[in-house]
């Protein structure tokens, strides 16, 4: 603390204990420049978290909650990363006890036969 008095008595009136002339944007092409890497945007980036997030089986919304989006229809640009999701949301009705379920339901409508299946399944 004392070293932020003193530092503050001599600066005056000096408002920033730095002084950075360069915005981020500046800086941001210094680093790129460095790097030798070229045609890359800050908003690249942006697309990549998106991009990861959907072919990691995030929800599209939930893609568009973290983005900011204002609707899914912004975020269904990155649908087609995920072409896996459809299938396995089909294959999620073959679940075992979803299946075991729907099988043992008569086809005829009799309340006896209708009600032990049931019951027998809750069981």
């Amino acid at each position: 603390m004392s070293a932020l008095r003193r530092w503050r008595e001599q600066s005056g009136s000096a408002t920033r204990l730095f002084h950075v002339a360069t915005g981020f944007r500046t800086a941001w092409e210094k680093l790129l420049k460095r790097a030798t890497i070229t045609r890359f945007r800050w908003h690249d980036l942006r697309h990549h978290f998106a991009s990861r997030l959907v072919q990691h089986g995030v929800p599209l919304n939930t893609v568009r909650d973290l983005l900011g989006h204002s609707s899914v229809a912004m975020s269904l640009r990155y649908a087609h990363l995920a072409p896996d999701q459809r299938r396995e949301a089909v294959a999620k009705l073959n679940e075992e006890l979803l299946l075991a379920l729907t099988l043992r339901l008569p086809c005829a409508y009799d309340e006896s036969a209708v009600e032990e299946p049931i019951a027998n399944a809750l069981n």
